[in-house]
């Protein structure tokens, strides 16, 4: 069903709805990936679009086959270079590769596709989109910085994730997750007065808004 209405391009929701539904699957049937990748394989072999390898790094990645979902996003890069894809823009196919280089531990590689979206959506070149799944949904310039201060992190860049989280910041006003990630890295640094600056204003805030808890 997935591949159905992927070559046939008429509804985009129905097209990431079943692939979610297919990836939530497949981790809890190993036995069957095989056959699921075969589909996919067979379809590319008669017409390869970049949508059918993107969906097919998906589902890759989805069983934490990250070299070869990387494999297949690589292909459907090429592919984007070659021909228009309604259903897909490359923003969407450099975060999944973000997400797949930063699961094995190659950050460095990450913070390079994290850094090729941020040039896209510096030009303004965000597709727009109805989606409601994350792989489907190109990153905001917040959940952006987020991604990058992590990679920066697991590279030993910890200026480069004090930069992305500041802008963090900016971009989402009192957002838990930054505040605590910069204390944690300023604290791996020996900062501690800055890394306690970053939990007493959260404590502030969350104080002043009445959340005593």
């Amino acid at each position: 069903t997935n591949i159905a209405l992927a070559m046939m391009s008429e509804f985009p929701d129905a097209v990431w709805d079943s692939s979610a539904t297919l990836m939530q699957k497949l981790p809890q049937q190993p036995h069957v990936f095989n056959d699921v990748q075969a589909e996919y394989r067979a379809i590319a072999l008669i017409n390869d679009r970049p949508i059918i390898q993107f969906l097919l790094g998906l589902v890759q990645q989805s069983v934490n086959q990250h070299s070869s979902a990387l494999h297949s996003f690589e292909q459907a890069l090429e592919l984007l270079d070659m021909t228009d894809e309604a259903l897909l823009s490359p923003i969407l196919v450099h975060q999944a590769m973000a997400d797949s280089q930063i699961a094995p531990g190659n950050a460095a590689q990450s913070v390079d596709h994290l850094r090729k979206i941020e040039a896209m959506l510096a030009m303004n070149d965000v597709p727009q989109t109805t989606a409601k799944h994350i792989f489907a949904q190109p990153f905001n310039e917040g959940e952006l910085q987020r991604r990058m201060a992590e990679a920066y992190a697991d590279n030993g860049d910890l200026e480069g994730a004090i930069v992305a989280l500041q802008k963090v910041k900016q971009l989402l006003p009192y957002d838990r997750a930054a505040y605590t990630k910069l204390a944690d890295v300023y604290f791996r640094q020996g900062r501690l007065p800055e890394a306690i600056a970053q939990l007493d204003e959260l404590a502030t805030y969350y104080e002043n808004q009445g959340q005593l808890d």
